[in-house]
């Protein structure tokens, strides 16, 4: 069913909108903003122009909803709720997420995941809580936002099969097969696939043998079996459609100084040596990140 054609439920919904990029709205949000009975906001201004932009006409109650006036307005917007649909909007920014891939799933349909008793369809279980064949099963993984693929390496896990010296074939292989999983109508998703040697200086305990990055994020990773297909357009708990998103903002103020404006070229590791600088403290030579402005 299209999201177009769901009614909203009775209730408090709870929304993040878009920093910046008004792409990363999702199909959900747009439809609650042009439906909710009443639209909670903390900056009325920025949700009406979303909604304008968005080509969205709030046809609910818009409110505010800041720190200042939340203690006063709560019993109205919950009395609201028992009939009708509030939408609680924040400003935090977020991404849209489209859907999961599960990987578990996949790996299974494939021939990379086996079990002694398969999972039953239609009930959820944790590939933690599963029966897993490892006399069988070259690759698994954790869930979460991004995925975390592990390979049952022979000598390094304790029923490992897949040998070491075609560790790095293997791994190729399966990074390929990754990069290629579709979305629900067979759309290519734009999937990134890392090792982690070759994203961090240095990699720690035990790491995942490969990341993945479904879609460039706009589909979140789901490590549970029984969906019966390798995507999902809900969490292992419900419906969920915002991600975090890869740009955020670093605003820097300093008195007497003039703006520049908006920076771009930089990233989160640029905060710590830009501080140091500012503060006239030295800037370890191994501090990864280089000085704004």
């Amino acid at each position: 069913m299209h999201v177009a054609e769901l009614s909203l439920p009775t209730g408090i919904i709870i929304a993040a909108t878009p920093l910046g990029n008004i792409g990363d709205a999702s199909p959900r949000l747009v439809h609650a903003l042009a439906n909710a009975t009443v639209v909670a906001a903390e900056d009325t201004r920025r949700t009406a122009s979303l909604a304008a932009a968005l080509g969205v006409e709030i046809k609910g109650q818009l409110v505010s909803n800041f720190d200042h006036n939340e203690q006063a307005r709560v019993g109205k917007l919950i009395e609201a709720a028992r009939t009708g649909t509030v939408l609680v909007v924040s400003d935090h920014g977020v991404t849209r997420m489209d859907g999961g891939i599960c990987v578990n799933e996949w790996l299974w349909q494939n021939g990379w995941l086996a079990f002694k008793t398969p999972p039953p369809e239609g009930k959820l279980t944790k590939i933690e809580d599963a029966d897993v064949d490892w006399s069988r099963t070259r690759a698994w993984s954790s869930g979460g936002y991004y995925g975390r693929v592990f390979l049952n390496v022979a000598g390094r896990e304790p029923a490992g099969i897949v040998p070491a010296d075609q560790y790095e074939q293997v791994r190729d292989e399966l990074s390929a097969a990754l990069a290629g999983i579709p979305g629900a109508n067979g759309e290519r998703l734009n999937t990134s696939v890392f090792k982690p040697e070759a994203i961090y200086r240095e990699v720690c305990n035990v790491a995942p043998d490969l990341l993945v990055y479904f879609g460039n994020l706009h589909w979140r990773s789901v490590g549970t079996i029984g969906h019966g297909k390798h995507y999902t357009f809900e969490n292992d708990t419900g419906p969920d459609d915002a991600n975090h998103a890869v740009n955020g903002m670093f605003l820097l103020y300093e008195p007497g100084q003039k703006g520049a404006g908006c920076v771009s070229g930089h990233q989160l590791m640029d905060i710590a040596p830009t501080l140091l600088d500012r503060l006239g403290l030295n800037i370890p030579d191994d501090m990864q990140g280089r000085v704004t402005g």
